[in-house]
């Protein structure tokens, strides 16, 4: 297996359908902003890895908006690239997170997502 670079990746990812997906499954307007970060590996150094994010989203929150101070999609840790049989695949767990006015934050999960490079598609797992 070779040792993919996430940055030879990023600018190659489709967002329209996950985007999509995203305001199906939310009911939002979701626009994902791509971005290269480091993540630290347990006493073994650190990576880059592929993060994505969403602006707050709480003026789309509906009747909650008056509970929240912030509400995000965003990828969590269980993101990377894969080296399978068909190619290189971008592999992302989408959650939302949020915080309330009053203190406290917490999240769940939405979907899991596969981005495949060689045929520029998306795969989705969603909790439903």
């Amino acid at each position: 297996m070779t040792n993919l670079k996430a940055a030879d990746y990023i600018e190659k990812i489709n967002m329209a359908a996950l985007e999509a997906k995203l305001e199906e499954l939310t009911g939002m307007k979701v626009e994902m902003k791509v971005e290269l970060n480091r993540r630290l590996l347990m006493g073994r150094g650190s990576k880059e890895v592929i993060s994505l994010t969403t602006g707050n989203l709480v003026e789309q929150t509906g009747i909650m908006k008056a509970a929240f101070s912030s509400v995000v999609i965003n990828s969590d840790s269980c993101t990377g690239l894969l080296e399978g049989p068909d190619g290189v695949e971008y592999c992302v767990r989408l959650g939302f997170r949020y915080e309330l006015k009053e203190g406290g934050s917490n999240g769940a999960h939405i979907v899991q997502a596969h981005y495949s490079f060689a045929t520029n598609e998306w795969m989705f797992r969603d909790n439903g």
